[in-house]
């Protein structure tokens, strides 16, 4: 992750990796997991995804209408997927 914040803050990578021209500007380091990681909440093996989940959920609806969550769920063998959820 630290990885990945450094080279979205550089709008040069940025613009050659992705085509974009975009400043991401600093990031909002502030609103990084609010109620930590999947292990902190329970990781249950096989269905860490649904726990992230179902935790995004209950935490967005929380939150004002327009709220946004980042759900990044690993799976076994290097592989994975992101998912953007918003309050409407």
């Amino acid at each position: 992750m630290l990885a990945n914040v450094a080279a979205i803050e550089r709008n040069e990578w940025v613009q050659s990796k992705t085509g974009v021209d975009a400043n991401f500007g600093t990031f909002p380091w502030d609103r990084v997991n609010p109620n930590d990681g999947s292990v902190a909440i329970g990781h249950p093996f096989g269905a860490t995804g649904a726990r992230d989940l179902s935790q995004a959920v209950k935490e967005l609806w929380s939150r004002p209408v327009g709220s946004r969550a980042v759900i990044s769920v690993c799976a076994d063998g290097g592989q994975g997927a992101v998912a953007l959820h918003e309050r409407v």
